[in-house]
């Protein structure tokens, strides 16, 4: 993952999104980009990568602050 890649746009979720939407549009895109069903492996690990993170609140909200800042 590019270090400066935007999660929530990964995701194709707006900034700051509450978690019960992350987790909806992460099961979305993880069934239509699973390698096995012919999707993008790489594609695939972004939003799994995403999801890992954006999963933790704690993490989560260090990262969101970093967003507000910027």
């Amino acid at each position: 993952m590019k270090e400066k890649e935007n999660l929530y746009e990964i995701l194709s979720l707006p900034n700051f999104s509450e978690f019960s939407e992350i987790k909806s549009r992460y099961k979305q895109l993880i069934k239509q980009s699973h390698p096995d069903k012919g999707g993008d492996r790489e594609v695939f690990q972004r939003i799994k990568k995403s999801y890992d993170y954006l999963k933790e609140p704690d993490l989560k909200l260090e990262y969101d602050r970093n967003l507000k800042c910027k």
